[in-house]
Formats: C-alpha cells, structure tokens, sequence
C-alpha cells in the first residue's frame, strides 16, 4: 500500500532525472507495529513489487527475462544499469508490505536459503557475497538467517547448479560488486551508452 502522492511523487523523479530508468520507493514492513524498512536494503535497486520503468528502459532492455529460479526484478535493476540507466529507491516514499518479503510458501529461514542460492545463481562474486552476509547478520532470523543465506549459496556452488544469466552479465555484475567493496577498483563501463530521452515514459 503506497504512501499518498506516491506516484505523483516518484513520476517527478523520473521527469527531473533523465537518466533514471528504474524508480520506486522502499518497502517498509510490520515488526510488531512498528513499520520499518527491508533491513540494509541497497538504494541502488528497487524492489520488484514497486519497480516503475521507464518505457524505453523497459524497451531497451527486453523488458522482464524469464529465469528459472525467480528474479527477474533483480535482473532487470541489472540490465538497466548495464545499459547506463540508473536503477533507483527513493527513501522519503515508501509502501507498505504486510507480510516479510519471501514467506509467501516457506518459512523465513526457508527464504534466506532461497536468497543465498538465487545470488549464487546470479554469479555474485564470493568476496561480496560474504561482505552482505556480515552486513546483515543482524537481520531476522538474527545470525541463523545470514547463515541460512551462506548455506544456500554454498549448497548451490557444491551442487554446480546453473548459472542463470549471461556470462558477460556475471562478469558486469561482479566488478560492480567489487568496485562498492573496494574504492580502488573502477565500477564497470555501461554495455551500450545510451542517449536517454529528456521525456519522462515512465510505464
């Protein structure tokens, strides 16, 4: 459930920004009363469910992928910023969610193994993956979940599952991950600059 003047408020995002290709807000969810946002939630992508593109973003890049393993918001926050679009949530308009993101047909720990082996079939970069289980440690389940999370990537690796996105995307992806961990490593050039249109096309 969004805010009001969320969308007039995020639409005037898009027009004041170009080169945004991808908005929305930050999911805020119930803990006992209190809402609050998806613990250490990046700003750098936006939640599937609030995801608002930018139409020749959406054109560009194909629009949603079908992956066999699920993400496709992830993967196309991804593709967006491979193309030179920025990806984007906007911390002063939030949506309310009233059940904890991936619990929908398992438990909670269930879902933090789920994430693990999604990153892993993403081709996250080790070193990152291991960075974003300490940053969250303290998210519930409190230290069991980050080691949920480890454990469902390291289930993944041992069992050679498939890599579901293209290897130039892996390779994209890792350096980006290493360039936030590490101030000396350069992030990675878009694939295919583009010139982003000045009218909003938001869809």
């Amino acid at each position: 459930m969004p805010e009001p003047n969320y969308f007039e408020n995020l639409l005037a995002y898009f027009h004041r920004n170009p080169q945004l290709g991808i908005g929305g807000g930050v999911i805020v969810e119930d803990h006992d009363g209190n809402w609050l946002p998806q613990y250490n939630a990046s700003t750098l992508n936006v939640a599937g469910a609030v995801q608002l593109f930018r139409r020749s973003c959406f054109e560009q890049i194909g629009g949603y992928q079908p992956l066999p393993c699920g993400g496709v918001d992830a993967f196309a926050d991804l593709l967006a910023r491979m193309h030179g679009w920025q990806v984007r949530s906007f911390t002063d308009l939030t949506v309310k969610h009233h059940r904890i993101t991936g619990t929908e047909a398992s438990s909670l720990l269930a879902a933090r193994m789920g994430e693990g082996r999604l990153e892993y079939a993403f081709g996250y970069h080790p070193l990152f993956e291991m960075a974003k289980l300490l940053a969250r440690i303290a998210e519930k389940p409190r230290v069991i979940g980050g080691l949920a999370r480890l454990g469902g990537f390291m289930r993944a690796w041992w069992g050679a599952e498939q890599i579901v996105i293209s290897s130039d995307a892996v390779a994209w992806l890792r350096r980006e991950q290493l360039s936030r961990l590490f101030p000396f490593i350069s992030a990675p050039e878009p694939k295919k600059p583009v010139s982003h249109s000045s009218a909003p096309e938001a869809s």
